[in-house]
């Protein structure tokens, strides 16, 4: 089992217990999203929070709860889809690519915020969150509050219109507490993520 692999087993074998400052006040509704009934309705996730507290955590246990379940799923870092999405555009492909991205009946964008978005850029985003809208279900993690999409997007009409698209059948998840360390928690045996729902790499 090669490193990369031992990182994403131990990350499915954490429990939720470990994180009980950081979700006290959502601990049932995370619990469900394991089900994946969310998907049923193209519901969104956005987790909110500073950093270390579980977002990525979370976002990545839920991805592979979903791929074991034979979803369509796709987790990738918002400045990579950017950059990925920005070379399509500059090779002529968006389109291509952009229906590539709305076809995963799960996507997982990590990080929003953490590096400036030009106003082109979240553009692009916008394109993409709204050709899965109302037909497939995102979930976002972010360091920044909805009200200051704004600011990272460059655009206030832009955050407006994805926020408006993104929120509506949407779950707001604000995680809070001590900073959580994924670290802390590595090669310990005998934990479970999400409970009873165990996931197997």
């Amino acid at each position: 089992m090669n490193q990369y692999q031992r990182l994403i087993d131990n990350l499915t074998k954490l429990n939720l217990n470990n994180m009980a400052a950081s979700i006290a006040d959502y601990r049932q509704q995370i619990d469900e999203f394991a089900t994946m009934s969310f998907l049923d309705n193209q519901e969104n996730i956005i987790f909110i929070g500073s950093p270390g507290v579980g977002k990525t955590h979370l976002s990545i246990g839920i991805g592979i709860e979903a791929c074991r379940q034979g979803v369509r799923t796709l987790f990738i870092n918002c400045h990579e889809l950017i950059l990925r999405l920005k070379s399509a555009q500059e090779k002529q492909h968006l389109e291509r690519v952009m229906r590539r991205y709305e076809r995963y009946d799960l996507l997982i964008i990590d990080e929003l915020g953490y590096l400036p978005i030009s106003a082109n850029e979240s553009k692009l985003l916008f394109q993409l969150i709204n050709g899965r809208y109302e037909r497939k279900s995102t979930i976002i993690t972010t360091n920044v509050p909805l009200s200051s999409w704004g600011t990272v997007l460059n655009s206030m009409a832009t955050a407006e219109a994805i926020l408006e698209r993104l929120v509506y059948h949407s779950h707001v998840i604000k995680l809070k507490g001590k900073l959580y360390s994924i670290g802390q928690f590595l090669n310990r045996p005998n934990h479970t993520f999400l409970n009873r729902h165990k996931t197997t790499i």
